[in-house]
């Protein structure tokens, strides 16, 4: 399986001929379309994890192309090919098992709506929780971990990797912070994975093989 990180939340799996896009937003200025798109899966209805004009332009691109997210969401592709799902199912996309956990947005203020918010486990083993510190029972062995959000703070995603163990994390929505911003949070994040024995591997713009 291939992973290749796009800027902020963007994500593309690879497996065999398909391959799964995850959260194209607005942030993402580097999106490069995969062949053979099974599904394109949306964590929340947040613009930089969602970019619209970027999910149609994917679909229609890949006829075959599945869009799965919370119902709230699909009511605006209501010409597009769509599938809603919910904390607890899993589907099979085009040969890459997805699994969806967790359910609440992580709140940002009082004045500010807390959305849904699914992660997804994909392939049984590599998780993304969306805009969410949840920490699924089942071992993770690679992890894409938010680090910079107005609702984030470093130290509970640091208490994620610590929860999780994983062998691999990988940093992603990070599109708020400067290059000192990176630089610093990819040191502080490197001491405790090294603790922990974990590898911590900033991906920007590479594809990986897992």
């Amino acid at each position: 399986m291939k992973l290749t990180k796009f800027q902020h939340a963007c994500f593309v799996v690879e497996k065999g001929n398909t391959s799964v896009v995850v959260d194209p937003g607005a942030f993402t200025h580097d999106f490069i379309m995969p062949k053979h798109v099974s599904a394109v899966f949306i964590t929340h209805n947040h613009p930089d994890h969602l970019d619209s004009q970027l999910v149609i332009t994917i679909l229609r691109e890949h006829p075959q192309a599945v869009l799965l997210a919370d119902e709230s969401i699909l009511q605006d592709f209501k010409n597009e090919h769509t599938q809603a799902i919910s904390v607890g199912e899993a589907v099979d996309a085009g040969g890459i098992s997805l699994q969806f956990v967790g359910g609440n947005h992580e709140p940002i203020d009082t004045s500010v709506p807390t959305p849904v918010n699914i992660g997804i486990i994909i392939e049984g083993h590599l998780y993304y929780p969306g805009d969410s510190y949840f920490a699924p029972s089942q071992q993770i062995k690679e992890l894409l971990l938010p680090v910079s959000a107005p609702w984030l703070t470093i130290g509970r995603a640091m208490d994620l990797v610590r929860t999780l163990k994983p062998s691999a994390v990988f940093p992603t929505h990070d599109a708020i912070l400067s290059a000192e911003g990176q630089t610093l949070i990819d040191t502080m994040v490197t001491n405790i994975s090294k603790d922990l024995n974990v590898t911590y591997q900033r991906i920007n713009g590479k594809t990986i093989e897992l």
